[in-house]
């Protein structure tokens, strides 16, 4: 970062509390925080735990929030494979539909990648990262999403 960018940064004491403890605890004792104003949980990315099937309407759900953090002052975290319980039921089903030839993170970063530069355009391409992990050996991911310095529009609606 440059200089004019470091002093135009807020903050966000939460993001830099000091653990001796792993990143996945550190991951951990985030998400036992629960949810807020940078925070949201999804269960899945495009499969339907109640109906047992995929369902594309879920991740409109999450472009949609992706947007809105991209809009925001402060950005956020959306977690993947985390439902609003704070309970943890991993992506393995989405690693399937997502890209059955590979089946796993990298496919489900594949996917989520092009969703967003279809829906949010290129304006999006720097304003987030996917990282994942295990917790409770099941996997999650953490789409982490930076503020933009301009408006980021989905289907020309403003979140």
């Amino acid at each position: 970062l440059e200089k004019e960018d470091l002093i135009d940064k807020k903050i966000i004491w939460d993001d830099y509390i000091i653990y001796s403890d792993s990143e996945v605890d550190v991951i951990k004792n985030k998400i036992l925080r629960g949810e807020n104003e940078r925070v949201e949980f999804k269960e899945s990315l495009v499969w339907n735990h109640f109906q047992n099937k995929r369902d594309e309407a879920i991740i409109e759900k999450v472009i949609k929030e992706i947007a809105a953090f991209m809009n925001s002052k402060l950005g956020g975290s959306i977690y993947l494979g985390v439902k609003n319980d704070k309970t943890i039921v991993g992506l393995e089903k989405d690693f399937e539909e997502v890209n059955s030839q590979k089946g796993d993170s990298d496919g489900l970063d594949l996917f989520i990648s092009d969703k967003i530069k279809n829906k949010l355009g290129s304006d999006s391409f720097n304003l987030y990262h996917i990282v994942h992990f295990i917790i409770d050996d099941k996997p999650i991911c953490e789409i982490k999403v930076e503020p933009s310095r301009k408006p980021i529009f989905m289907d020309a609606e403003f979140y």
